[in-house]
């Protein structure tokens, strides 16, 4: 029956009946999930039909027209039910270069916004959900204009597609350049008066929480590492710093970076500095993780949003004052009393990136973070199963470790020793090395750290030959911090006469 359903699904998706429209683009949707029925409907599709098809003339009587956009919305259901929910790159740059963005675009431009309906910009924003080479190809094909003329929508739906598809091509510019440069679609959004329209959408009073959310979102960026207007600096800032903490994760993760850019340049940072205060977000971090799963997520959205904040005054700076003072305001220990009280899946990275953000200071800052005891604390998160807080941890632990090495001479026992030890550190360390579910990196740094803290000491016998092989392979990683690191640490262990037999094995000789 494959052949007969799928084939029959595809030709009522243009039906006139709104009803059967929707449920056979949902149906096929469904269906595409799986790779035989995916490979039955992909029979029936024939892109340059479908860029063609989008290209007829919008013309006639009301009945002619109804036809028209009843058959193009048909193919842009196809559409979508190909690409929907799917990581397929390459279906994306052969929808590109088709001809069936243009066509839409065409459509875009020239009708009347009440005709452009969601099939048509859908589309696009499923194609925005590729790849940064898939976004950065739809951006060559100058889509500002058409998608800013959709901002004068008065329907909702479409504006939120047309806003998430102009966020999404706006961070693939930001993810291909530096954040300490101007945003490279600046000019091009500013040659269209986009910044205006953008700020003009914001403003409007009929429009949903995500729309007007992704439309600060969307000045935040664009103006990253660059004045924000004084008309707008205050309003925009302030929305901004008011949605880190959202239930929604795209709007929470995507204004996190906004700030973190905008804070980038003086003006705008200190317009964010206004609406910090470190004593209430310590506050705000100790409050009890208490009650329904739904209050539950509601202080953990709030105190996420206050590391956000911190985040955005802290990445990329070189402030050392600024992070003795939120280390002596009580920051860190709300953040280690959560570490210490929380269960591990309500631990996010959020709060473990601060802790971080704090390690990337100087000798004199780490040394005061130092003086908290972190080990206990961020030892107990190596026991995490979530990658990204393993590696924001194992970065914040060899960061410290790097402040009491500097310290002493590499001859030296390191100082920290002792307290990793009393902490059963060194044991965790070899067991989060020897797991299977983390990257590479997580395992490369880790054994860095044992490395680091056993310097010039023998590594006991249970682990002694797996660190040095591993460290051994590190010499000459495509990461110039692994590189480098690798070798020092075993030239460090070389010190001692044991570990030195074993780095020489194979007539091993460490690289200068």
């Amino acid at each position: 029956m494959r052949t007969e359903i799928i084939s029959h699904l595809m030709s009522i998706v243009g039906d006139s009946d709104a009803w059967t429209q929707i449920q056979s683009r949902v149906q096929l949707g469904n269906l595409a999930q799986n790779s035989e029925n995916r490979s039955e409907i992909m029979k029936g599709i024939d892109m340059k039909s479908i860029a063609e098809e989008l290209r007829k003339p919008y013309e006639g009587t009301l009945e002619q027209k109804k036809e028209i956009q009843n058959k193009q919305e048909g193919k842009c259901i196809l559409l979508y039910a190909i690409i929907h929910g799917r990581n397929d790159d390459e279906l994306g740059r052969t929808i590109i270069n088709s001809g069936i963005v243009d066509s839409l675009f065409f459509i875009f431009n020239s009708r009347d916004l009440s005709s452009i309906t969601i099939p048509f910009v859908d589309v696009i924003q499923q194609l925005t959900l590729g790849s940064n080479e898939v976004k950065l190809l739809l951006y060559s094909k100058k889509p500002y204009p058409y998608l800013l003329r959709l901002l004068n929508h008065s329907d909702n739906e479409k504006l939120e597609f047309a806003i998430c598809s102009i966020v999404n091509i706006i961070n693939a510019g930001s993810n291909a350049t530096s954040s300490s440069s101007l945003h490279p679609h600046f000019d091009q959004m500013s040659t269209y008066g986009g910044i205006e329209k953008l700020y003009s959408l914001f403003k409007r009073t009929d429009i949903n929480e995500v729309i007007k959310d992704s439309a600060a979102i969307c000045i935040g960026q664009l103006f990253s590492a660059k004045q924000l207007p004084h008309s707008m600096r205050t309003e925009i800032i302030s929305h901004l710093m008011s949605i880190v903490g959202d239930f929604n994760n795209f709007i929470k993760i995507n204004s996190r970076i906004a700030l973190g850019n905008l804070a980038k340049n003086s003006e705008n940072r200190s317009e964010i500095m206004k609406g910090i205060d470190m004593k209430s977000i310590a506050e705000e971090l100790r409050k009890p993780y208490i009650g329904t799963l739904e209050q539950k997520k509601e202080i953990q959205n709030k105190q996420e949003g206050k590391c956000n904040l911190l985040y955005a005054i802290l990445n990329g700076r070189s402030d050392d004052e600024l992070r003795k003072t939120i280390i002596n305001s009580g920051i860190v220990d709300s953040l280690f009393f959560i570490f210490d009280t929380r269960d591990l899946s309500s631990i996010t990275a959020p709060y473990v990136d601060v802790i971080q953000q704090l390690t990337l200071g100087n000798d004199e800052v780490r040394l005061l973070l130092y003086s908290k005891k972190p080990y206990p604390y961020l030892l107990r998160l190596l026991n995490h199963i979530d990658n990204i807080v393993l590696e924001f941890t194992i970065c914040s632990i060899i960061n410290i470790l790097f402040a009491g090495s500097n310290t002493t001479s590499s001859s030296s026992l390191h100082p920290h020793f002792d307290q990793m030890s009393r902490y059963g550190g060194i044991e965790k360390l070899y067991s989060l090395f020897k797991r299977s579910d983390m990257n590479k990196k997580i395992k490369d740094l880790t054994a860095i750290c044992i490395g680091r803290l056993f310097s010039a000491r023998e590594l006991p016998h249970s682990m002694r030959t797996n660190i040095i092989s591993y460290l051994k392979t590190l010499i000459n990683d495509s990461e110039i911090f692994i590189k480098i690191y690798s070798r020092i640490q075993l030239g460090n262990l070389a010190q001692n006469s044991v570990n030195k037999s074993e780095i020489e094995k194979g007539d091993f000789i460490i690289p200068q």
